[in-house]
């Protein structure tokens, strides 16, 4: 029995984190590689950036819509679900969280970089 082929969520997921990594790659190969200059203030930027888009969207939304602060254990495999479910009935308040989370990411990153 063949295995299960993979869906298009997939690909686009493992398309957009292979971008992500790919711009981060070049940028500092050609920083380190051509120009010899070491540059891990970038790569800190980067970081502050990630943490700042993972910690900030799931607890701000679960607070304001009031479905559970608790993020410890298994529970959040029960608020993020709910989360979904409200932002895919109001696609605008998706995207004012998608903004705000870029606008605390560019904050992250400003406050991080070191160069």
């Amino acid at each position: 029995m063949a295995p299960p082929i993979p869906g298009p969520v997939f690909w686009i997921d493992l398309f957009i984190s292979f971008g992500i990594y790919l711009i981060i790659s070049l940028s500092l190969n050609l920083e380190f590689g051509y120009a010899g200059i070491s540059n891990f203030g970038k790569v800190v930027a980067v970081a502050g950036g990630a943490f700042a888009v993972g910690l900030f969207p799931g607890r701000v939304a679960a607070s304001l819509l009031g479905i559970g602060l608790e993020y410890k254990g298994g529970n959040i495999y029960d608020i993020v679900p709910q989360i979904n479910n409200v932002f895919k009935v109001n696609p605008g308040m998706a995207l004012a969280f998608f903004f705000a989370t870029l606008a605390v990411a560019a904050l992250f990153l400003a406050r991080f970089w070191v160069s």
